[in-house]
């Protein structure tokens, strides 16, 4: 499904629950689309979905002593970690790569070296990632960022962008938003169901990543014999 279908996908539900122009008596599509793109928001800032990662492998080059580097311009925020050891920043030279700490800000801005050395830790800042420390000279050889982050749709301009395959977490989410763009007291109830079909599509993204998952563990184990 994509963006176009899913619009008129939700049409006829909204006249069903009487979110209409009172006036015309019709669905504005309009408000639907807006509706629609405050649910992907709604998504992506409530979930790590696999449908908004994006990976981006040369996002910049070391400069030494620089420790700002431009975020990319759809960059919304970085997944939340799972474990201790769950990197989305990494480093990588001609022989070696390696995963960089996330800092908060206000922890890093007290805690930042002013020397330079090999980074292990990173924080965001007004759009750019700061390093710290600031990166050496690394040899005659700059580090180069690899990223995994969360996009920003600012809009649907592209609306025959295919969609997640459930669809049904952006249908009751774009419902939820329609209902709270017309003021009716049906929000609360379709913003609960849009939860639980977020949740379920968390579910689905899980079950699909775990052949994967079982066969990255047995690579690695096959490594370590």
């Amino acid at each position: 499904m994509t963006y176009r279908e899913l619009i008129y996908r939700i049409l006829p539900d909204a006249k069903a629950m009487g979110l209409v122009d009172q006036e015309t008596g019709q669905v504005d599509a309009a408000q639907v689309e807006l509706a629609v793109l405050r649910a992907v928001n709604m998504l992506t800032d409530g979930w790590d979905l696999d449908a908004y990662t994006v990976i981006i492998d040369n996002l910049f080059m070391t400069t030494t002593g620089e420790r700002r580097y431009a975020l990319p311009s759809d960059f919304l925020r970085f997944p939340r970690p799972k474990h201790r050891h769950d990197y989305h920043l990494y480093l990588y030279d001609n022989s070696s790569e390696f995963g960089l700490d996330y800092t908060d800000p206000v922890a890093f801005m007290a805690t930042r070296s002013t020397d330079n050395g090999t980074p292990s830790a990173f924080t965001v800042s007004e759009n750019n990632i700061l390093l710290d420390p600031p990166p050496d000279a690394n040899g005659t050889n700059s580090y180069v960022g690899r990223a995994v982050y969360i996009k920003r749709i600012a809009s649907l301009e592209w609306r025959d962008e295919i969609l997640i395959q459930n669809t049904m977490a952006l249908i009751d989410g774009a419902l939820a938003q329609l209902a709270i763009l017309h003021g009716s007291p049906r929000a609360a109830d379709l913003f609960a169901l849009a939860r639980q079909s977020g949740e379920r599509l968390l579910n689905h993204q899980a079950r699909i990543r775990q052949p994967f998952q079982r066969q990255t563990s047995e690579r690695r184990r096959t490594r370590r014999v």
